[in-house]
């Protein structure tokens, strides 16, 4: 078949082009699915792919809205969670619990309810990642959710040393206005200039060991020594 010259050329530029397109799409890597929490299976793979080993135990608790509850266990914390098959009222949930002083935190999804009598701090963030703030929270005001500092010194130490942030237990924190930059935990050679830095004192408990930390208020920089 004989092809002119510019009609040649046109064909090559189109082959190209769809070269080009088929190189393209080869290199374009798939959105990853999001997980959909509807399940208890579902919030443990949301945990796994943040880096957190959930485990399930057996825990008997009170039923909420004719369901009975599964345990999970983060670190050392448990969870009570309440799987639905029907889209959730958390107005009907709230009814129900309201008057009950011994619940502390509760977090109402779609499909899931999440039942938490502890006070880790940790394990309240790694929640709200996956629903937001709870629907009822701590009942006395020394539980209101921590500054930035603390869940970023809980992140350093768990890091340090090997372990889930659950792990970690804030004893207590306070404000402070440190000496220096180094946070009054200078190293040794290190040279801080004299000037005051406000910040935080954090204690936490990783099992049987006590650790002070001392950070600026952002928590950006962080220092910590173990007793």
């Amino acid at each position: 078949m004989k092809i002119y010259k510019s009609h040649r050329h046109d064909l090559i530029v189109l082959l190209s082009v769809l070269c080009f397109v088929f190189l393209l799409s080869s290199c374009v890597q798939e959105t990853p699915t999001p997980v959909i929490l509807d399940t208890v299976d579902a919030f443990l793979q949301a945990m796994g792919e943040m880096g957190v080993q959930a485990t399930i135990f057996k825990e008997e608790g009170p039923t909420i809205v004719g369901l009975s509850p599964t345990g999970v266990r983060l670190g050392n914390e448990q969870l009570l969670i309440y799987n639905s098959i029907e889209t959730l009222d958390s107005t009907q949930v709230l009814d129900q619990l309201e008057e009950d002083p011994g619940r502390r935190y509760l977090w109402v999804g779609e499909y899931l309810i999440l039942l938490y009598t502890g006070n880790d701090g940790g394990t309240v963030l790694l929640v709200e990642s996956l629903f937001g703030d709870p629907i009822i929270g701590p009942p006395a005001p020394g539980d209101e959710p921590y500054p930035p500092a603390i869940p970023a010194a809980i992140q350093t130490v768990a890091a340090a040393l090997g372990v889930e942030p659950t792990d970690v237990e804030v004893l207590a924190y306070e404000m402070r206005d440190w000496p220096d930059p180094c946070l009054d935990y200078k190293e040794l050679d290190e040279i801080c200039d004299e000037e005051i830095t406000p910040g935080w004192r954090i204690d936490l408990r990783q099992g049987n060991v006590e650790i002070e930390v001392h950070t600026d208020m952002l928590g950006m920089n962080i220092r910590w020594r173990s007793h």
